[in-house]
């Protein structure tokens, strides 16, 4: 009896609900038990005593993670949450708002999908500096003339020669020899040409050969309007033309690694500018490589070339005059690039330099990313400064040995002896030129290390020319020069052509490679697009990191883990829970 009286109270409280009812479960049993109570014991020996254990539910996991989640949904500034965990709302309401917060967060990534390629494959952009660079940072760019006959007159006739095939009539030995020579310039069809004969040339048919091109004449050579020695200013260099002369060009000693016999040849003037440094504080004007610091004709060169009828060979060369290239100091001179200076012509070219930089921040770069050699990052064989231009004649040099087993007479090669290529070997030397860029950017399946990769340098100097020319009646000015000691001009025979280069402007725009997404733009733009779509922001990433560690943490020291999501709710339960089953502890 004592302990179905104990037993009643407890089991009213658990029966009863939210609003204080009894339900009809729990009416029944306290009517059997009532009745049981009415009921006297005949034997007790024959009593059984019904028992009611109390099992105190423990909160599930789910229950603690879906109302942390709604505590979250209720406390965060990302959009749209607060719906999707507001209690007691229809269904249809929680699916409309899960689709947008999806359609959002799909919509932000793919945007920073597209950003992060654009971040990764074009992080480089060359812009505008934002100011404008004087002409005398920068030195006067390097001038290389070749005359367009090849062969000393003196020494060889080309059409002379060939006529004497052409009529059957005999030669000479050392016509034969400089036929063979010559034909690896002139001689396109390669007529009276043993191909399998002169693969190659000897060590003696190549000194031959280098020492019958013809000598540029150069006079009355001017430079910021003041007389100029001609042959002390204008150096020598060997060009896919012959023998040409070089102004202004860096010494041989500072270009080649092995300058050779150009080293005799070579100047040693102070050399106070370097490629990326520029020119040093403190700096005159007076140093090497040239530099000027006014723009017009008198604050630049002026020389007029000199040539003769006995000079020109139309077989050869069908068009006379000369060939001028401008580039860089530091590097060897392209003629495929040049312009030509006719035969008593005046030709004016007016120079707009154009220069890149690049910003400090591009430095840390990766060489895929930023795509040009920072200074000391790429070493050449046979010149001491890289440049694209030096790292393309080296490349070529070695291809060319590669494929034909020779090289030009005029390429470096990375071997010690190189052997020179001779006309039977042309046609093999213009497509392996050809080839030899098809293998080198074209080409999808070349191994990347066998490529050259002559990437720009990250600082370049390149000079654009504007051309004009005009007749020169060059015989009514030199009428008045006859009293001179030192004239000697044929007017019937002889040519005159003047070349003025000078600068066209004080200043020019340099272009600077920089950053075209850094870091910091790559998550302004993800910032954008999540705080566009979703009104996510950095306040908003430290909500989600706060509630997975810190305030999970705390709420695990605070409320233990039974409900470690501290709802209240589930706390009263939990504590009315826990008061029925100390009364029952208390009363049984």
């Amino acid at each position: 009896m004592c302990c179905t009286k104990h037993v009643l109270p407890f089991l009213v409280i658990l029966a009863r609900n939210n609003e204080g009812k009894v339900n009809s479960t729990t009416r029944r049993k306290l009517k059997k038990l009532q009745d049981d109570e009415e009921t006297p014991f005949k034997d007790s020996s024959t009593l059984k005593v019904k028992t009611f254990p109390f099992v105190r539910k423990e909160p599930t996991c789910g229950k603690n993670t879906l109302n942390y989640f709604c505590e979250f949904c209720d406390n965060t500034s990302i959009h749209g949450f607060k719906f999707l965990g507001e209690r007691k709302r229809y269904i249809p309401e929680k699916i409309w708002w899960m689709s947008v917060i999806l359609i959002a967060l799909s919509s932000s990534s793919a945007l920073i999908r597209k950003s992060y390629y654009k971040w990764q494959t074009s992080p480089v952009v060359v812009t505008f500096a934002t100011s404008e660079t004087p002409i005398w940072d920068i030195p006067f760019p390097a001038i290389t003339i070749c005359p367009e006959v090849n062969a000393h007159p003196k020494v060889f006739n080309y059409s002379d020669v060939y006529l004497k095939y052409r009529r059957e009539e005999n030669t000479t030995e050392e016509e034969d020899t400089y036929f063979k020579l010559y034909s690896t310039i002139c001689n396109e069809r390669l007529e009276f040409i043993d191909q399998n004969a002169t693969k190659l040339m000897t060590d003696d048919e190549f000194s031959m050969f280098l020492g019958s091109f013809a000598d540029l004449q150069a006079e009355h050579c001017k430079w910021l309007g003041e007389d100029l020695n001609c042959d002390d200013s204008f150096s020598y260099i060997l060009t896919s033309e012959g023998w040409c002369r070089t102004f202004n060009m860096l010494p041989p000693n500072e270009v080649y690694t092995d300058p050779g016999e150009l080293s005799e040849n070579s100047t040693d003037e102070e050399e106070l500018w370097s490629f990326d440094g520029g020119y040093p504080p403190g700096a005159g004007f007076n140093t090497h490589p040239r530099r000027t610091m006014l723009t017009g004709v008198k604050a630049g060169l002026q020389l007029d070339l000199f040539t003769d009828d006995d000079n020109l060979d139309y077989l050869c060369n069908e068009i006379s005059g000369f060939m001028v290239t401008l580039h860089n100091p530091a590097e060897v001179p392209n003629m495929d690039t040049h312009f030509r200076v006719p035969m008593d012509t005046a030709v004016v070219v007016a120079i707009k330099p154009s220069m890149i930089s690049t910003s400090d921040e591009i430095k840390s770069y990766s060489l895929d990313d930023r795509l040009c050699y920072l200074p000391g990052e790429r070493q050449l064989s046979n010149y001491k400064i890289y440049t694209q231009q030096n790292c393309m004649v080296e490349c070529l040099a070695n291809y060319s040995l590669k494929v034909c087993g020779c090289a030009g007479f005029y390429m470096l090669s990375n071997e010690e002896v190189t052997p020179v290529c001779g006309a039977g070997s042309r046609k093999c030397l213009e497509e392996a030129r050809v080839s030899f860029l098809d293998n080198d950017f074209l080409s999808e399946h070349v191994n990347q290390s066998k490529k050259c990769n002559c990437l720009p340098t990250c600082t370049s100097l390149t000079f654009d020319a504007e051309v004009s020319q005009t007749e020169w009646n060059w015989r009514k000015t030199y009428h008045f020069k006859e009293h001179d000691q030192n004239f000697n001009i044929t007017y019937e025979r002889d040519h005159f052509s003047r070349l003025i280069v000078y600068y066209k402007n004080l200043q020019f725009m340099t272009s600077e490679r920089n950053e075209l997404y850094g870091l910091f733009d790559f998550l302004a733009n993800c910032g954008g697009f999540l705080g566009l779509l979703c009104g996510f922001s950095f306040t908003s990433l430290m909500e989600i990191i706060y509630f997975l560690t810190l305030r999970f943490v705390c709420n695990l020291i605070k409320f233990g883990t039974r409900i470690w999501s501290g709802n209240e709710d589930m706390m009263e339960k939990d504590r009315q829970q826990q008061i029925a089953m100390e009364e029952l502890l208390n009363h049984h």
